[in-house]
């Protein structure tokens, strides 16, 4: 037990990659469980390139730095933004770096079939959250080598990589 959770991130491998490019900078994902969050339930997530998940259109851009709370303009066009920012940040995939991207593993615990990716689910989330009981499904978002917008050329190539892991019971995540 105690060796997989000294792992840093949790596994993830190509065939999860998203379909987020440069172009295309948000992934929108039906759901096929319940995600409560803040007191709503979540049948579907974006996932953005800049490095959060939102719940919710959200608002249209986003001047950086950010500041919050993020009141929209125009409540006709734009939502209170429901998110959550692992890096929130201007962000770029390098297409010189191999396997750059962003990935997305959905896992539903009750037929997973690897039981160390399973069993540490459930340690992390039974660990994390006080009462919870065994979730039952979890999102593994990884954003792989992600650099800075704009880069210039000439400077140094210097990537991040880094995860969300939500797990839910359906009544808790």
């Amino acid at each position: 037990m105690i060796q997989f959770r000294q792992e840093l991130m949790y596994p993830y491998n190509l065939s999860d990659i998203a379909d987020i490019t440069s172009a295309k900078p948000l992934h929108d994902q039906p759901l096929p469980f319940r995600l409560p969050f803040f007191g709503f339930w979540n049948y579907y997530i974006w996932i953005q390139r800049d490095g959060y998940l939102a719940f919710n259109k959200g608002l249209l851009s986003y001047k950086f730095p950010v500041k919050f709370p993020s009141v929209p303009k125009d409540n006709l066009m734009e939502e209170d933004p429901s998110m959550i920012a692992p890096w929130f940040a201007q962000q770029d995939i390098p297409t010189e770096v191999p396997h750059a991207g962003v990935y997305l593993k959905i896992v539903n615990l009750e037929s997973e079939l690897n039981i160390t990716l399973r069993d540490r689910i459930y340690y992390d989330f039974r660990e994390g959250m006080i009462g919870a009981s065994r979730s039952k499904f979890a999102l593994i978002i990884t954003w792989r080598n992600m650099t800075m917008v704009n880069r210039q050329p000439k400077m140094p190539l210097v990537t991040n990589t880094y995860q969300c892991v939500l797990a839910t019971d359906e009544i808790r995540t």
